[in-house]
């Protein structure tokens, strides 16, 4: 008996250690994040989430749909790995990570993710759950890629994407508001303000945003042309300290 309770002890330890082992610390888990565009790691993808899920992070509302759509463009890359979140959630998730998975599911949008929201209001026996899912149900999720983003919210989630996906397309969707810098009005400004800095800062930090901006600022027809060069010249005069 007491080599049984051992064995079994073991298993459950090997098993909070496999569950958890992907991120020690939330500056890892925000470094693979940020790079996860070139890192691939998509074995890594529902522990993290469910250490995004179940850890401090998750209390801050604002940083949610962020990650939720970074979470949907990484599995959009990694298809295969939906039904094991699906499964690993309604074997082991908490009724905070089977949540965000459902935010998952309903940001991806597609007949398979649809069909597996479904079968987690059905299967996983939660009011909120439920509650959540009939919303999802009647509300669909911006398709920000292929609609002008309207928030800075939106803009936010424009660059999860871009961090999962490297999709160049994220960065023209966030480009695109720079000229409502001088054209929009109230919040249309900041929203064209977040736009500039946050390319101006990323185009420092990543070669890859740098290179996308630069082949943007040769589309000498897009409304945003004269704006984009804007940005690189500040990007490169910081970088060069003048």
């Amino acid at each position: 008996m007491q080599k049984f309770i051992f064995v079994i002890a073991s298993i459950l330890v090997l098993f909070a250690v496999d569950t958890f082992a992907c991120f020690e610390t939330e500056e890892q888990f925000e470094e693979a994040m940020t790079y996860y565009y070139q890192n691939n790691e998509p074995n890594k993808l529902i522990c993290g989430l469910e250490y995004y899920s179940d850890g401090p992070l998750f209390q801050n509302k604002k940083i949610r749909m962020p990650i939720a759509h970074f979470y949907a463009a990484a599995f959009n890359k990694s298809p295969e790995f939906l039904n094991k979140l699906y499964e690993q959630m309604s074997a082991t998730g908490s009724d905070k990570a089977k949540i965000f998975a459902l935010h998952v599911f309903w940001v991806i949008n597609s007949e398979k993710s649809l069909a597996l929201l479904n079968h987690a209001e059905e299967s996983w026996n939660h009011p909120e759950i439920s509650r959540i899912a009939n919303l999802m149900k009647t509300n669909k999720p911006k398709d920000l890629l292929n609609i002008a983003p309207q928030t800075p919210g939106d803009l936010d989630n424009l660059w999860a994407t871009f961090f999962a996906s490297g999709d160049p397309l994220a960065i023209e969707q966030i480009a695109s508001t720079l000229p409502l810098i001088e054209n929009g009005h109230g919040v249309e400004i900041i929203i064209g303000g977040s736009a500039k800095w946050s390319l101006t800062s990323n185009y420092r930090q990543h070669s890859i945003v740098k290179k996308i901006v630069q082949e943007l600022s040769k589309k000498t027809d897009t409304p945003y042309h004269s704006s984009i060069l804007t940005v690189i010249e500040s990007a490169e005069k910081t970088e060069s300290g003048t």
